[in-house]
């Protein structure tokens, strides 16, 4: 056996470590068991309790929402029926934001989606109305910023209007 330090048992004591701790702990003290109560490091309640610091805002926190403003890689669409079309219903949110880049034959599967049509999307036309009030068929090809560009349209409120082929 190894010979112990003055002052520290190895274990083969009557009292154990525990038996220890509690003879050295003065008396009306609770046992320590674990955490913070453990190593004598918590704060004593004679002590007075500082004071909170106060929070900063997080960096990858977003700042507070202010007005909408427009983008302008986007094209807001208003998806009404034409006034000729009688077998489709009109949609019940007629306002969707959509990229310059999305093709008017991605409107035509979104319409064909949300309209549940029993016709395939590419039956389905849509319509743009330029400023002087002529409508102009979209080719299903074209760019919605093409079409913007192309017939002088206004980007922030595109008036499209959706008629089945036939």
């Amino acid at each position: 056996r190894a010979a112990a330090l003055p002052g520290h048992s190895l274990g083969g004591g009557s009292r154990g470590e525990a038996g220890e701790a509690a003879a050295r702990r003065p008396a009306g003290d609770p046992p320590r068991s674990h955490g913070d109560a453990a190593r004598g490091t918590h704060q004593v309640a004679s002590e007075p309790a500082r004071p909170a610091r106060p929070r900063k805002r997080k960096l990858n926190q977003p700042p507070k929402p202010g007005p909408l403003k427009p983008r302008t890689a986007e094209v807001g669409l208003v998806l009404r029926r034409h006034p000729l079309e009688e077998s489709l219903d009109p949609l019940t949110k007629d306002y969707v934001t959509v990229d310059k880049s999305a093709l008017v034959k991605h409107v035509q599967k979104f319409l064909a989606l949300k309209l549940r049509a029993e016709a395939p999307w590419h039956q389905l036309e849509v319509f743009a109305s330029d400023k002087s009030g002529l409508s102009v068929l979209l080719q299903t090809n074209m760019t919605l910023g093409e079409a913007v560009t192309m017939h002088d349209l206004d980007p922030l409120l595109l008036c499209l209007k959706y008629r089945r082929r036939g």
